[in-house]
This record gives C-alpha cells, structure tokens and sequence, in this order.
C-alpha cells in the first residue's frame, strides 16, 4: 500500500468516523448553556445524559482498539510483493456494468410503473410519498411483481460506483475505449440521476450518499492516492450550505434562532443521537438477540424473518427498551445480539475482512469496488450497522458478479508499504 493511501484503510477510516461523532456529540453536555437546540431536538426523542455510562465507554474503547488492533495485524501480516499480471478487459466490464444497471433500474422504473398505474398516476404516487411515505412504501410492496424488486433498487450503487472504477481505470491506464467510456458514463449519471430522484417515492435516501462516497472511494483506490480534494471540500460546503437552507425551510417555529445556528446545532443532535443510541444499551440489562440484527439479512433473503420473530418475540420486545432515537452503530448491533464475546468475534471477522479486502483492492479492480462500498461503510459506522444491511450485501454480491470477467490481478503490481511495516527479503 501506498503511504499516501493509508487515509482510506479501516483504521484510519473508523478513527475519523467515531472520532468525528464523538467529538461533536459530546458537546451538548459539555456546553450545555451553548447548544440549546440540541439539547431540545434530543429531548425530543427522549435521550439525555443519562444515558451515558462508564460501561458504555468502556466498551467503545475496547472494541476501537480490538478492530483497529487486528486490522493492522491483517495488513503488517501482508505480502508485500506481487508477480505482474496482465491488465482486464475493461471494455468487457463495462459492458456487463452496463447490462446489470438496465436490468436493475428498469425492474425498477417497471415496478413505479405498475404501482403508479394502480394509483391513478405517477402524480398521485409522488402526492402520496409526500402525504404518507411509509403508506406508500407498504402499498408498493404489495405491486411488486417478484419478490426481491426491492433490492434491484437498492443495488444501484453497485453498478454506479463500479462505473466510475473503471472509468478511473480507463484514464489512468488508457485501456478503455470510447464506446465502453460512453457507456459507463451513461451509467455513473444515470444512476446520479436516478438515486436523487427515486428516494422522493422510494425512501432509502441512503443510497444517495452510499453511491456519493463509494464512487470517490473507488476513485482513489484506483489512483492509490486521494483525488480532488479541493473539489471534495467544495462540495463538503455545498452539503452544509443545503442543509442550512433544508433546516431553516423544515423547522419553522425554530427560525427566531437563525438559520445557521439552527442547520450547525442540528448536525451536533444528529451525532448525539448516534452517540447516546450506541452507548443505550449499556444502562441497563436485557436478552440478547442470537444473532437477529446482525443477520437479518439472511432471514430476509430466505425469507424467514416471520418464523424467527415468533420464536423470540419476548427478546425483541425486550431490546425496544434500550433503543434510542435511530439504530445502534456498528459496534453496538453485535453486542444487542451475542453480548461482548459474540460481538468481538463478529468485529474481528470485520476488521480482517475489510483489511484483506482493502490491501487486495491495491492490485485488483474487483476488490477495489468492493472496498469502496466497505468504506462507505465506515463512514456510516457511527449511524447505523451498514455492514450487515440486506443493501449493502447485494451490493457487494453485485459487485462481485460484474468484477468476476476481470482477473484477480487487474492493476499494474505495486509494493504495499505500511507505517512500521517490516521489509521482507525476496
């Protein structure tokens, strides 16, 4: 790995992310006098400081160090030399990224269709999102027409990151022809286009951002270094300046307190919140769940959600009392589930597969997609549990699927070298 890549390893990417949460959340109840709208919007959702508890702390500790500890123990333990291979046939893979986005996004304009037929109209279905979103959703779950539409739509960003890798991949080696270039294009906006319009009638405004950062993510893995910065911090400030305007449009009564004040202290309750629901179920004793949050994704896949829920109703109900306002984070769902020594054992298989994933995605396209959906993941890891979500798992199986035309060793053959890293002889 290259030194200047190192900002983007699971390491660095989760120390950012918690550092950044716990930071800014922490700040309500270090300087109450100063963020009284966030004191407000948490009381709202009925959290306090009251929910912040040394064994809570104690556990954020010791998980960050264990994941950060075995993920660097993946990547020192690492070879650091490869045998040159023959670079993939990119235009075969944008041809294949082509044909899986179609089949995606067309199952899924079909099933709008269908559902907006139904309803007299695709303006009663937008009129509808906006009345009652999850009305719609429920009533659109009913129109599908085979079980699975649903994850069509949320594996787009599959097909949209995968399509700016091989861009990148064609601009820096020179291997991709115009046509393949015009077709990943046509993808990448496409699926732009499509993720920030689709979510007013979908939901899962998520995919927006997950697409966002896996494709920059992706970027940089193919160039091994970070790629335009200046116009990342641009549009850090156009995000800001958005919400500002969103906040101050949304919360009306609240305006007396100015639009800034209000948009800033509303991103301090957001990590709040994600800080205080991490560290709920800390205060008090329950049953855990056997494994229910963590691999629900698989319970819905094979479609026997329904079965295990009425096996262990009294544990669900249960949980419900030490969940806050939103999902546990990614350190705190395996420890709902299996308590601490389950939780450490599913966080080591994290930290190891995300370090192997990232040091492959060095020399391999197909890794590289993949750890740039795993990054984007890390980012989230303060808000929610993305790693084991049913969209993030088809995204990656997705992924896998278009990058299985390329061989394993797709990119011209580089010698990782890590901070303290040991040289080895040849």
């Amino acid at each position: 790995m290259t030194r200047k890549l190192w900002i983007l390893s699971p390491i660095a990417l989760l120390a950012f992310s918690w550092t950044l949460t716990i930071g800014i959340g922490a700040l309500p109840f270090l300087n109450p006098e100063h963020y009284g709208l966030a004191l407000y919007f948490l009381a709202r959702e009925e959290l306090g400081p009251e929910l912040i508890s040394w064994a809570g702390i104690l556990w954020l500790g010791v998980a960050l160090m264990f994941f950060v500890a075995l993920s660097g123990l993946t990547l020192l333990g690492a070879p650091d030399r490869f045998d040159a291979r023959p670079h993939t046939d990119l235009d075969r893979m944008a041809r294949r990224v082509f044909r899986v986005n179609c089949f995606c996004l067309g199952v899924t304009l079909a099933w709008i269709a269908v559902s907006a037929a139904q309803m007299g109209g695709l303006g009663a279905l937008v009129a509808q999102a906006q009345s009652n979103a999850l009305a719609l959703r429920d009533q659109m779950l009913e129109n599908k027409l085979f079980s699975g539409m649903r994850l069509l739509y949320g594996a787009l960003p599959a097909t949209g990151a995968m399509a700016c890798v091989l861009l990148a991949a064609g601009r820096k080696f020179g291997t991709l022809s115009p046509h393949a270039r015009r077709l990943l294009l046509s993808v990448a906006l496409t699926d732009l286009v499509a993720l920030t319009l689709l979510p007013i009638i979908m939901s899962q405004r998520i995919l927006l951002l997950h697409l966002l950062m896996a494709s920059y993510f992706g970027i940089c893995m193919v160039h091994q270094r970070i790629v335009a910065l200046p116009q990342l911090v641009l549009g850090a400030g156009l995000f800001l300046l958005i919400w500002i305007l969103r906040e101050s449009v949304t919360n009306p009564t609240l305006s007396d307190h100015g639009a800034v004040e209000l948009g800033l202290q509303k991103l301090v309750f957001y990590a709040s919140n994600d800080l205080l629901n991490t560290l709920q179920p800390f205060t008090r004793d329950f049953d855990h769940t056997l494994g229910f949050f963590s691999f629900r994704f698989l319970l819905i896949l094979t479609q026997t959600e329904g079965s295990v829920l009425s096996l262990i109703p009294s544990r669900l109900e249960g949980v419900e009392e030490v969940r806050g306002g939103g999902e546990w984070s990614m350190l705190t769902t395996p420890y709902v589930d299996f308590g601490v020594a389950g939780a450490l054992v599913l966080l080591a298989f994290f930290a190891i597969a995300t370090a192997v994933t990232f040091h492959r995605g060095h020399f391999s396209l197909t890794a590289a997609g993949l750890y740039a959906h795993m990054a984007a993941g890390f980012m989230l890891s303060t808000h929610v549990q993305y790693f084991t979500n049913i969209n993030f798992v088809v995204i990656l199986c997705l992924t896998g699927f278009i990058g299985a035309s390329a061989p394993l060793r797709s990119l011209p053959a580089l010698r990782p070298t890590y901070p303290l890293a040991r040289r080895r002889s040849p």
